[in-house]
């Protein structure tokens, strides 16, 4: 029962991320904010925020740190759907469809951020989340 309440925690705290594109952001969002990224020499026309949501572990005490990567939406972050993207697991990471896949920027040969032209938050918001371990 305790690994159904984390997972069913879980997804309350990822759904109220998921609202934030929907109303002003919270302080704690905010410090999240991405204002500077290595390797990205533009300013995109979007706000991005990464960082680790908490959810209870199994064990007493075990607290989980579940990494997200929210992207919003270039059209209209407050009236555009959320697509809430995880995959991978144990030994692969799901932030890896972010930075070669669907994400806003893909790094060249050189490693310089450059604009992905098929990324999927052109028209909706991004929220990219790995998988707990277990």
């Amino acid at each position: 029962m305790p690994a159904l309440v984390s997972a069913a925690n879980l997804l309350v705290v990822l759904l109220t991320c998921t609202v934030a594109a929907k109303a002003e952001y919270t302080q704690a969002a905010l410090e999240d904010e991405i204002l500077d990224l290595p390797g990205l020499n533009y300013a995109p026309n979007f706000r991005h925020f990464s960082g680790y949501v908490d959810i209870p572990g199994i064990r007493p005490n075990a607290t989980k740190h579940v990494h997200y990567h929210f992207i919003e939406s270039e059209q209209d972050p407050t009236k555009d759907p959320v697509v809430w993207w995880t995959n991978g697991g144990p030994g692969c990471s799901g932030l890896l469809a972010l930075f070669t896949e669907m994400g806003p920027f893909k790094p060249n040969s050189e490693g310089v951020l450059v604009e992905n032209a098929y990324r999927w938050n052109q028209v909706a918001n991004m929220l990219f989340v790995e998988q707990p371990g277990t």
